[in-house]
């Protein structure tokens, strides 16, 4: 795939080195069956491309990777979803009929049908509505549950065979899974990642800023449902539904934080961390602010002083900054690797089932924190 801002001057250039792959490889690109899809006001060059080369000229979308791409992202979700979902109720039609244990019928969805909705899933991190999930829902009761009402609830056979379920996969859980994904990487800046440059570039500050700021900062992302301002809306959403983190978070960033725009010294960031990624964490630790003063170092200057002051005064400031000081939940401790998350859709699968199931009993404190705010004093006395 090429992606063309100046088709008239850069078809020829393509279609030179193509030419020259197949002369030394073997390989002879076959004109028909290559597309063009326009993602711009076509002006003059459809025509003058149509007179020099045989591409089939798509009207409304193009399909690569078995993923049919359109210039209208809100289109997506019709050129793709929508065909799978018909496609899984004619197999489903096709399977009902046989005989088939109950074991046998959850295989079939999970081997079967999930990956091919997982793929979907990964290759368009797109805003999903609730309905989706529904339908498939009844669809996958009916297969299980031929020609009879379903003899256990949904939830039931949704959980772990550990805890007494039939591991039945939820792909509503799945699609926030797959996010949830993108933000982990948006975090510990993957270098395999080769689209982080991009989004970065369209949200306008570092990737790794985003999850912890407020919703109010990132939410011009979300530019015709764009791919960061949909992960950005799922990530808020499952962030207070299944409590994986609070705002503010221990993680808050300082720098790039457009709630605090003072500059922070490098000499100071220098003396708080390793990292040039600033945040909170580096500022406290065990509940208290950290110290500037150390043996192996020089006394700090004036300067960084009062800048450190600075970033004290924003802190105790901060509404329901009590959460500052709490212990990292399981996800924020995976958005702390500083390696690539392994099998990564299906640990945050299993991170979010257990807290449908069950809710960790600290998890209900950061609840109880989240409509609450304390007074400077009392922050002064406790963060001394």
């Amino acid at each position: 795939m090429f992606i063309l801002p100046d088709p008239v001057g850069s078809m020829p250039e393509v279609v030179k080195e193509l030419h020259e792959y197949g002369l030394l490889s073997g390989f002879k690109i076959n004109d028909s069956k290559s597309e063009i899809l326009a993602i711009s006001p076509q002006k003059h060059w459809r025509r003058v491309l149509s007179m020099q080369y045989a591409f089939r000229w798509c009207s409304s979308s193009l399909v690569y990777l078995g993923i049919r791409l359109s210039p209208d992202i809100a289109k997506l979700f019709t050129l793709n979803f929508t065909p799978l979902l018909e496609v899984f109720k004619t197999d489903i039609a096709r399977w009902s009929p046989k005989y088939l244990s109950w074991m046998g019928r959850i295989s079939i969805i999970k081997m079967n049908l999930l990956p091919r909705l997982l793929y979907l899933f990964h290759t368009l991190p797109i805003c999903i509505h609730l309905s989706f999930h529904k339908e498939l829902r009844m669809l996958f009761s009916s297969f299980i549950w031929p020609n009879t009402r379903p003899r256990l609830k949904h939830a039931i056979l949704c959980k772990s065979k550990r805890n007494g379920g039939l591991a039945l996969p939820d792909t509503r859980l799945y699609y926030y899974a797959t996010h949830l994904t993108r933000v982990i990487d948006w975090v510990t800046g993957s270098p395999e990642q080769k689209w982080l440059d991009l989004e970065e570039a369209q949200a306008g500050r570092p990737m790794w800023t985003l999850p912890w700021l407020p919703w109010s900062a990132g939410k011009n992302t979300d530019k015709e449902l764009s791919p960061v301002g949909s992960t950005l809306a799922v990530w808020h959403k499952t962030r207070t539904k299944y409590t994986l983190s609070t705002y503010p978070s221990p993680l808050l960033p300082l720098r790039y934080n457009p709630d605090f725009p003072v500059e922070i010294l490098q000499s100071l960031a220098t003396r708080l961390a390793d990292s040039p990624n600033t945040g909170v964490h580096h500022i406290l630790r065990n509940g208290t602010f950290v110290t500037l003063e150390a043996p192996d170092r020089p006394a700090p200057t004036f300067a960084e002083l009062f800048n450190f002051h600075q970033i004290k005064s924003f802190l105790r400031k901060l509404p329901n900054n009590n959460s500052l000081t709490r212990s990292l939940s399981s996800f924020e401790i995976l958005c702390r690797r500083t390696s690539p998350l392994a099998h990564g859709v299906s640990t945050l699968y299993g991170l979010l089932r257990d807290l449908v199931n069950e809710p960790p009993a600290h998890m209900s404190r950061w609840e109880r924190t989240l409509n609450t705010s304390i007074t400077d004093e009392v922050w002064s006395s406790t963060l001394s």
